[in-house]
């Protein structure tokens, strides 16, 4: 048996600002895929930025004098989108996605979201 969801309306401001028409769903998915696929990659190059510091910090014979260095946050102009418009977006494929895979990476991209200040 081939499990079917019921597909919500959402207005546009719920899914902050991209295009909603029934009837072009499969193409707000597919914005919503590249919104989320990009900030995938913003995310990548933050996390090789600070492996890059860590590593010439770690150098250093001074020790670990800067305790902050090793919290993990990003810039929020490192992300591709406006993070409500990530968010939208992770929102609507979470919606949308009955992979219980797909579904957790997404919601740990809605956590790690809140790093980008």
């Amino acid at each position: 048996m081939v499990k079917t969801k019921k597909i919500e309306t959402l207005s546009a401001d719920q899914i902050g600002g991209l295009q909603k028409d029934p009837q072009n769903t499969a193409v707000e998915l597919q914005e919503a895929e590249k919104i989320v696929n990009d900030y995938g990659r913003a995310m990548m190059a933050v996390s090789k930025r600070q492996r890059s510091q860590v590593k010439s910090f770690l150098k250093q014979p001074t020790g670990f004098k800067d305790y902050d260095f090793f919290t993990i946050n990003a810039k929020e102009e490192d992300l591709p989108y406006p993070k409500h418009r990530i968010k939208s977006a992770l929102e609507l494929l979470l919606n949308h996605d009955e992979d219980p895979k797909n579904r957790a990476l997404l919601k740990a991209g809605l956590q790690y979201l809140e790093y980008f200040v």
